[in-house]
């Protein structure tokens, strides 16, 4: 401290240290001493008092926050496309892996180059007298063809045979023939069947349409037919322009059918006495009796489904007709009446058709009545 005598920049040294000892040391103090005694070292105390200690301003860290935002969404994107292009870049190499695994396979493959094929000429074709126009459908040609007989004598060759004819008879039938006269033919069919085997293969249209004709008539008077379960006429006219049809006719009645017949069609004659050789039921054909039955016709005509019939009844007597008889529970009641009829006709009587009520009582009638009819 400096006294109010003691003149300016003169320090108060303190008290006087005794003699002999060494004075203590000038400017030797530590800050923390300087701090806690509130004093300044030598030589500061002429400048300014310190000024108050300013606050330190907070910072702001949104834009930090921003940038590591974006910098996080631009990393990740470029995860992203990393991945994505490592994906596309697999694919790219497994489809060129593929296309040089099927290049291989190209080059390695040995063709065979088959030697040329030298076309054939075909042979001349010429047009079908039969042309199918569906299924089992054939159709002729639209005009008549000639050239039957031919084309018969080709198709059977060897087997081929012609029908031997009177030449008066036959000149006798081509008038009857070339006047289209058909119905006179048929009338005596006995007759003329003969001519008409021989006129089937005719040049004549007329002649040779007329035979056809007659044939037809004469298979449905005779009841001769194509199928064995229904009456289906043998001879198609739609064929008759044909002469491939017309062959094939001539060869099944002309060669086959009328050698194995001829005595059959002489007893088509009504003149001439018809012996019936005796029949058991148990040989007789039921199924085709009852479907003459069901063909109607007239009993009293042997050339007639129905007359055929009466015909068989007639021959095998009693047990043909309880045999006929045993039928009359058939699910057709119209067949069941057919029988009745023909049952009536052969034995004389004159018993009630059946009615859908009345098929068992009529049958159990029929059954009684034979039973206890005397044999004959």
């Amino acid at each position: 401290m400096r006294s109010a005598d003691q003149a300016p920049g003169e320090e108060n040294r303190g008290p006087c240290p005794e003699s002999g000892a060494s004075p203590p040391p000038r400017g030797k103090q530590t800050a923390l001493f300087r701090k806690m005694s509130g004093t300044r070292a030598p030589g500061s105390g002429s400048g300014p008092p310190p000024r108050a200690r300013r606050p330190v301003p907070k910072k702001n860290n949104t834009p930090l926050i921003l940038g590591g935002v974006v910098a996080g969404v631009f990393v990740l994107g470029m995860m992203l496309f990393l991945v994505v292009n490592k994906s596309n870049n697999q694919k790219l190499k497994k489809k060129q892996e593929q296309a040089r695994i099927e290049e291989r396979v190209e080059r390695d493959r040995v063709i065979v180059t088959p030697p040329p094929r030298i076309p054939k000429e075909p042979p001349p074709q010429k047009p079908p007298p039969l042309e199918k126009t569906g299924g089992d459908r054939f159709a002729a040609p639209d005009s008549f063809e000639g050239g039957a007989e031919a084309q018969a004598r080709k198709d059977m060759d060897k087997d081929f045979i012609e029908v031997e004819v009177d030449s008066a008879l036959l000149a006798q039938f081509d008038k009857l023939a070339s006047g289209r006269r058909v119905s006179d033919i048929v009338k005596e069919d006995y007759r003329w069947m003969v001519c008409i085997m021989a006129r089937l293969l005719s040049e004549d249209e007329t002649v040779a349409r007329s035979s056809f004709s007659a044939l037809r008539d004469i298979c449905r008077k005779r009841n001769i037919s194509g199928k064995e379960d229904r009456f289906v006429n043998p001879i198609n006219m739609s064929l008759f322009n044909s002469k491939t049809y017309r062959a094939g006719i001539y060869n099944l009645w002309g060669v086959t059918w009328f050698p194995r017949n001829k005595k059959v069609v002489a007893g088509w004659d009504p003149s001439s006495p018809v012996q019936y050789a005796p029949m058991l039921p148990e040989d007789a054909n039921w199924e085709k009796i009852l479907r003459k039955l069901r063909q109607g016709g007239g009993f009293d005509d042997p050339n007639e489904p129905g007359g055929q019939v009466i015909v068989q009844l007639r021959v095998m007597g009693k047990p043909g007709w309880v045999k006929l008889a045993s039928f009359l529970d058939h699910d057709e009641l119209s067949m069941c009446r057919s029988i009745v009829k023909a049952l009536n006709y052969v034995t004389g009587q004159n018993k009630e058709l059946p009615k859908p009520n009345t098929k068992d009582a009529v049958k159990q009638e029929w059954e009684y009545w034979l039973k206890n009819l005397p044999d004959k």
